[in-house]
């Protein structure tokens, strides 16, 4: 059964943490992106219009739009990588190479879209970051320990589905995973 945006975080705590094969850490992450942007746009809702932050106010709108937006690739993402597991666990039951390499790469992709996103509000962050309410920063360090929380976890579950014949793939997630994080780093530095 394939837990999605309907279901309670009760249910998929639940399910989570039941011996079950999904949902797993790529759920997990998908969730902790979900919850990462979504704490994001909180904290720029209460940014907009804020005395002084007027130079800021059409780039914390633009990434209010762009967080709900990930926010909610977040929870279809949690979605894929239950079907993506649920594909690759068949493929491999059915003995079909090619569906056994369509389901892994897939299992594949599912993290490395949230890494890149996580990576792509992280960059955001940094430029705005320093803009934020004031009052808000707490929140804002919550967003982006989220998001590095999303990042580090998908990050585990790509290492799992790399081919591990597959050198340059493996350097070039792990060169991936370095600069996503260190990204997050540098704007959590940056907000005291």
């Amino acid at each position: 059964m394939s837990l999605d945006g309907s279901t309670s975080i009760a249910v998929f705590l639940e399910r989570l943490a039941s011996r079950e094969a999904t949902p797993g850490g790529g759920a997990a992450s998908g969730l902790m992106l979900a919850i990462g942007a979504a704490q994001l746009a909180m904290v720029l809702r209460y940014s907009v219009g804020r005395k002084g932050s007027a130079g800021f106010d059409a780039t914390f709108q633009m990434w209010v739009d762009r967080s709900d937006k990930i926010a909610r690739l977040g929870v279809q993402l949690m979605v894929e990588d239950q079907e993506a597991y649920a594909a690759y666990r068949d493929a491999k039951a059915s003995g079909n190479e090619q569906a056994l390499k369509d389901a892994s790469a897939r299992c594949l992709l599912v993290p490395q879209t949230m890494i890149t996103l996580a990576e792509e509000l992280g960059r955001a962050a940094e430029v705005f970051g320093p803009a934020v309410n004031p009052w808000m920063r707490s929140d804002f360090r919550v967003a982006m320990a989220s998001l590095r929380a999303a990042i580090s976890g998908a990050g585990a579950i790509a290492r799992v589905n790399i081919d591990a014949a597959d050198a340059d793939a493996i350097v070039q997630l792990n060169t991936k995973l370095k600069s996503a994080i260190g990204q997050i780093d540098r704007v959590v530095e940056q907000i005291k």
